[in-house]
C-alpha cells in the first residue's frame, strides 16, 4: 500500500472529530501554500529592457557630455536608479549584440558572428533555433512576455509574403521568430510592416503570425505597443516582461515634424534629426514610466536601458570622449549607456564604475525573478549583490569581444586598465587610465602587459566556434 493511500486510509478510519480537525487542517495547509504563491508571485518583479538601436555612449542627459541632448525621462531612470559607467555590449552591431542580451552568453555559441556572417555549423545569419533566452526562461517561470521593436535576431517582415490578405511566412523563418524565442505576445518590425500577435489594441490576431501595416512613425507604433502590453498585463496576478526595442535613433534618419521643431537651434541637420530622434524614445519610456506608476507597479519593475552599440560615424549621434564608433571594437562601438532601476531593492541616484555586460542581464533577471536554476553556461553573472554593495568583488575581471567582418578577424579583451584589439597579426595596446580614446598604441612600452593580455585572449577564443565565410567576402573573391 502506497504512503499517500495509508493516509487517506487513515483519515476515513478515524474518529468524525478528528476527522474534521485533520481536514481542517489540511484545508488551511493549502490556503497557507496558496498565500505563500500569491505573495512570491507579489514579490517577484516586473521586468522591462529597452534596447536603442545605435545610439552613442554620450547621447543622454544624465552622461553629462553633452548640453544639446534632451532625455528628461531616461535621466529619470539614472536619479531612481543606478548608471552602469562602464557598461559593455558584446559587438559593435545589432544582431550580434542582440543575441548576447537574450541569451546571457557570447553570440558566437547560438550562432552569430555578425549580422551577415555566422559561427559554423550553423551558417545561418540568425540566433540559432532552440536556444535559451531570458523571454524563454521567464516564461517558464510564469511570467507572461512580450516584446515590441526590432527583432533583429533571425526572421521578420522583410521575408513575409502575403497571399489572399493573409500573412504568410516561409516555414523556415518560424523557428527565428519571436513565439519561438520564449514571447507569447509580440510586435516585431522596423518600420511600417510588422509581424504581430496582437493588435495595437491589444486583440489576438488569428493563426498568428500576421502581419500589420502602420504607416506612422516607427518608434511612436513600436511604443504604442509595448504600452498596450503593460495595461493588458499590469494588473495580472502574474509579473510580466516586456522586451522593447525601439528602432531608434539608427538609420533611416528621420523624425516626426514635432520633434524636430525642438530642435530648429541646431544648425547640424544630422545633429538636429539625432536628437528629435532620441526626443521621441525618451517620450515613449516617459509614456512607460507613467503608465507604471498609474497601476502603482513602479516600485516593484526592474528597469534596464541600454544601447545595442555605438553611435555610427557621420549619424548625428556622438561617443566621445570614447574613440571609435559602431563597427569598432574600440570602447566608442562597445560602451554604451547602460542603466538600471529598480525602486524597491536598488539604491537611487548612484553610480557603479566596475565593468558591467549585457551578458548580466539574464542572470540578473533570473535572479530577480526567483528562477533557481540558470541555464548551463551562461558567460553574466548576476548584478544585483554588487551594486547593492552586498559584494566587494567586481563582476568580471575582463570582457572578450571577436569581430569577424568580411574576412578579417578582429579580437580584444579588456580590463579594468587595459585593452588589448588585434586586427590580424597587428597588435594594439591601448592605456586606459590615461587614454580613454584608445588613440595611443603603447605595445612597445609594455610587452609583457601585451602578452599576458593576448594569453587570456587566445584562451577564450579557443571556447568559440570558428566563423563562417562572410557572403561579403565570397562575392568579392569571386569577382577578382
Amino acid at each position: 500500500m502506497s504512503d499517500r493511500w495509508r493516509s487517506m486510509t487513515l483519515l476515513a478510519k478515524a474518529r468524525p472529530v478528528e476527522c474534521v480537525c485533520r481536514v481542517a487542517a489540511c484545508v488551511a495547509l493549502l490556503v497557507c501554500n496558496l498565500a505563500l504563491t500569491a505573495c512570491a508571485d507579489d514579490a517577484r518583479p516586473n521586468i522591462i529592457v529597452i534596447f536603442t538601436d545605435d545610439q552613442g555612449f554620450s547621447d543622454l542627459g544624465c552622461q553629462g557630455f553633452r548640453g544639446d541632448i534632451r532625455t528628461p525621462h531616461i535621466d529619470g531612470l539614472a536619479r531612481r536608479g543606478v548608471r552602469m559607467t562602464h557598461g559593455f555590449v558584446t559587438a559593435p552591431q545589432c544582431m550580434p549584440s542582440r543575441v548576447g542580451i537574450l541569451t546571457g552568453r557570447y553570440q558566437q555559441h547560438s550562432g552569430v558572428e555578425t549580422n551577415l556572417t555566422a559561427t559554423q555549423p550553423s551558417r545561418v545569419a540568425a540566433m540559432a533555433p532552440g536556444v535559451e533566452t531570458i523571454a524563454s526562461q521567464l516564461q517558464r517561470a510564469g511570467y507572461t512576455t512580450g516584446m515590441s521593436g526590432k527583432w533583429g535576431v533571425g526572421g521578420g517582415p522583410t521575408r513575409a509574403m502575403q497571399k489572399e490578405d493573409k500573412f504568410v511566412l516561409p516555414r523556415r523563418d518560424l523557428p527565428f521568430l519571436p513565439s519561438a524565442r520564449g514571447f507569447d505576445e509580440y510586435v516585431s518590425g522596423t518600420s511600417q510592416v510588422y509581424v504581430v500577435s496582437h493588435g495595437l489594441d491589444g486583440s489576438p490576431v488569428a493563426d498568428p503570425p500576421q502581419l500589420l501595416t502602420d504607416d506612422r512613425y516607427r518608434v511612436e507604433v513600436q511604443a504604442d505597443a509595448a504600452l498596450g502590453f503593460i495595461k493588458r498585463h499590469a494588473r495580472d496576478e502574474s509579473p510580466f516582461f516586456l522586451y522593447y526595442t525601439p528602432y531608434s535613433p539608427h538609420a533611416p534618419f528621420e523624425a516626426p515634424e514635432s520633434y524636430l521643431a525642438q530642435f530648429q537651434h541646431v544648425q547640424d541637420k544630422k545633429r538636429r534629426v539625432c536628437l528629435a530622434m532620441m526626443a521621441c524614445v525618451d517620450d515613449s519610456v516617459g509614456r512607460i514610466v507613467n503608465e507604471l506608476r498609474t497601476a502603482e507597479i513602479e516600485d516593484n519593475t526592474l528597469i534596464w536601458f541600454i544601447s545595442d552599440n555605438g553611435a555610427p560615424k557621420n549619424g548625428g549621434g556622438f561617443n566621445a570622449p570614447l574613440g571609435g564608433s559602431k563597427g569598432s571594437l574600440r570602447d566608442g562601438g562597445v560602451r554604451v549607456p547602460f542603466l538600471v532601476t529598480w525602486p524597491d531593492r536598488l539604491p537611487a541616484g548612484t553610480e557603479y564604475d566596475p565593468m558591467v555586460s549585457t551578458l548580466d542581464v539574464m542572470p540578473t533577471c533570473l535572479t530577480a525573478a526567483g528562477v533557481n536554476q540558470h541555464p548551463v553556461g551562461l558567460h553574466g553573472v548576476n548584478l544585483l549583490p554588487f551594486i547593492a554593495g552586498d559584494e566587494s568583488s567586481v563582476p568580471h575581471q575582463h570582457l572578450y569581444f571577436r569581430w569577424s567582418f568580411r574576412g578579417a578577424e578582429q579580437a580584444a579583451v579588456r580590463s579594468a586598465g587595459w585593452k588589448l584589439i588585434r586586427s590580424g597579426s597587428q597588435r594594439r595596446l591601448f592605456d586606459l587610465r590615461n587614454d580613454v580614446a584608445e588613440e595611443t598604441n603603447v605595445v612597445s612600452d609594455h610587452p609583457h602587459v601585451a602578452d599576458d593580455l593576448e594569453t587570456l585572449l587566445e584562451d577564450w577564443l579557443t571556447t568559440l566556434p570558428p566563423p563562417a565565410t562572410s557572403p561579403r567576402a565570397k562575392s568579392r573573391s569571386n569577382k577578382r
